[in-house]
């Protein structure tokens, strides 16, 4: 059996492995898109930019050796999408560029394209030679995918959506929403300052806040004391 398949052992196997929140996180959410295709081919369609459309398997550790990813999504048998989550954590040592070399491997092995994609809660830095690599997926506008999109997908259910699986997705938006994983209520330009400093628009973002935050405090702190105007 995939450890995937029974929603009522995978609170059990959080306690008896001592798995920590990414990993709790990653079973939950292959446990509904392996019973909600619907959301499954949309975020695989998300993810690759296609029309994903037939039966979107989930699978958990399918390769041997080290390199593990946190999740694999099987596109009809013709294509796979290796997912690495991040909800806490950062990326470890050249991460991405393991997991790259690994579906070129697997690609070879399987006759079977593959490709990578990260999703993360806050922006984080990705080399260079990664982001050129024709295996990584990324949307047009960022270096690497988040979840707030996902929290989206779930909060719009289509009409064709059961009411049991609008429940479903209802909780699971709410439980994203617990760990942070909904959109930041902040605007674009200082979601920056909560980015990994490799990016070096993160780095200026962080200064120039740096130097304004004492003269911004002072401002507001003077709002608090300054005698109010009689109404």
């Amino acid at each position: 059996m995939n450890r995937y398949d029974n929603v009522f052992l995978i609170g059990r196997r959080a306690a008896d492995e001592k798995i920590g929140p990414e990993d709790l996180f990653t079973a939950q959410l292959a446990w509904l898109l392996r019973f909600d295709q619907e959301l499954a081919r949309a975020w695989a369609g998300h993810l690759t930019g296609e029309n994903c459309e037939g039966h979107v398997d989930v699978l958990h550790w399918p390769y041997e050796g080290p390199d593990q990813p946190d999740m694999v999504l099987d596109l009809n048998g013709r294509l796979r999408v290796i997912c690495e989550h991040k909800v806490e954590s950062g990326l470890g040592d050249d991460q991405v560029a393991r997991y790259l070399a690994l579906a070129q491997r697997e690609e070879s092995r399987l006759d079977l394209p593959h490709r990578v994609a990260l999703v993360t809660k806050n922006l984080t830095g990705i080399p260079d030679g990664c982001l050129g690599d024709l295996r990584y997926l990324r949307p047009a506008d960022k270096r690497h995918f988040q979840w707030e999109l996902l929290y989206e997908m779930l909060k719009s259910c289509p009409g064709s959506c059961t009411a049991e699986m609008r429940s479903l997705r209802k909780q699971f938006a709410e439980y994203m929403r617990l760990l942070s994983l909904d959109p930041a209520p902040l605007l674009p330009h200082l979601e920056l300052l909560f980015a990994d400093t490799q990016i070096p628009e993160a780095r200026r973002q962080r200064q120039a806040f740096q130097r304004l935050w004492g003269p911004t405090r002072a401002f507001f702190e003077g709002l608090e004391t300054r005698p109010k105007s009689p109404v």
